[in-house]
């Protein structure tokens, strides 16, 4: 091999090895960042209570300890989910906040080795399948992740109610309301129902609700829902516990919601929009009227409409006018609304404002609107 080829493959031979470690430096891994060391742990590290019936008691106790060699400040313990309810305790026993109230306060502060204590509690009524929530708990350490717990069940349906939500929409103040709830239990043996309590802490049934059991006796049972009323006037939820005699199962809730709306109703003659007033296509020059007619359904509670004032603007004041008919003081009114089709613009639209003397109702607006055919 001539001396020339001979020095050019040995420098190119030199040149690749010596590239060689630059190459696999560069394909090395990244050096992983510090981690922060483990300050608390969790006895037991998971929640599982297995396959249990919907309205059974699900309970655990959690210790949470300090393994580190120095104080650990615990700034909040919660839960992922409203059905999982976490009770603390501190290392004396003495029940504490799971969340402080002021966000730069401390549930504690657990010296090396002490621990507090995490009762756990998962509602389980009207709940079916399999569910996984957890316990968190969150130290000062802004570099941390919280210290989670997983929360397990598999829970069956013990009881199906039917409806398990009641709708009373838009009721009246007073009158009676009745409604039938089906509870129906799922071959678990003897069974009992106890009683009824708000399925809300702090927030009791409402007085007006009055609520009875009708069946004693079988695997299919009936509650009755009734209310004679006077109702408060507005939106209201409740949630109603039906207390269940039963080795396991304790309870199985449903929901009542809806609107009482005061006893004073407003009729404008249309069947889809009772409480608007439309005046449809008018000829221009024509004179258009419509009658609102105002009932008060609770003759004990007067309504004294006292003024019906039209809302629109200044152009159009001319051209809309109301009259106001008593036909019984505090009980029954007609409102007859004109319109001259006169008005600058094809559209128009504007308000009805009643003023009454009425502890639910010194002011209802009901709307109306129209327009104008244009001359061809």
């Amino acid at each position: 091999m001539p001396d020339l080829l001979r020095r050019t493959l040995t420098s190119m031979a030199v040149l690749v090895l010596t590239a060689l470690p630059l190459a696999a430096q560069d394909a090395a891994p990244p050096t992983a960042p510090p981690q922060p060391a483990v300050t608390i742990a969790a006895d037991p590290p998971v929640v599982d209570f297995g396959d249990i019936l919907g309205g059974e008691a699900a309970r655990a106790t959690v210790k949470i300890t300090n393994v580190s060699d120095k104080p650990v400040p615990v700034r909040q313990v919660k839960t992922t989910c409203g059905c999982t309810v976490a009770t603390v305790h501190g290392p004396d026993g003495a029940e504490l906040p799971a969340r402080p109230a002021k966000a730069d306060m401390l549930v504690t502060t657990l010296e090396p080795g002490q621990a507090l204590t995490v009762d756990v509690k998962m509602e389980t009524a009207n709940v079916q399948g399999a569910v996984e929530k957890s316990l968190q708990v969150y130290t000062s350490d802004a570099t941390s992740t919280p210290l989670s717990v997983p929360v397990k069940a598999r829970i069956s349906k013990a009881f199906s109610l039917s409806p398990d939500k009641v709708d009373l929409r838009n009721v009246a103040r007073t009158g009676r309301v009745e409604q039938t709830i089906v509870v129906q239990a799922q071959s678990i043996g003897n069974w009992t129902i106890d009683g009824f309590e708000s399925g809300i802490e702090g927030q009791p049934l409402p007085t007006w609700l009055q609520l009875s059991v009708l069946d004693t006796e079988g695997l299919s049972r009936r509650v009755q829902l009734v209310s004679d009323g006077p109702r408060p006037v507005g939106a209201f939820t409740a949630k109603v516990r039906i207390k269940i005699g039963h080795e396991k199962v304790k309870n199985v809730d449903f929901t009542i919601f809806g609107i009482v709306r005061p006893d004073v109703t407003f009729d404008t003659g249309s069947p889809t929009q009772p409480e608007s007033v439309s005046f449809d296509q008018m000829k221009r020059g024509d004179q258009v009227t419509r009658t609102v007619k105002v009932t008060n359904n609770d003759p004990t509670v007067p309504y004294k409409l006292k003024s019906a004032d039209i809302q629109v603007p200044d152009a159009l004041k001319p051209l809309i006018q109301s009259t106001v008919n008593t036909l019984q003081e505090g009980v029954s009114y007609e409102i007859v609304l004109t319109a001259k089709a006169d008005m600058p613009e094809p559209f128009f639209r504007g308000n009805l404002l009643l003023v009454a003397e009425h502890p639910d109702l010194p002011r209802h607006t009901i709307s109306f609107h129209g327009w104008v055919k244009q001359e061809q």
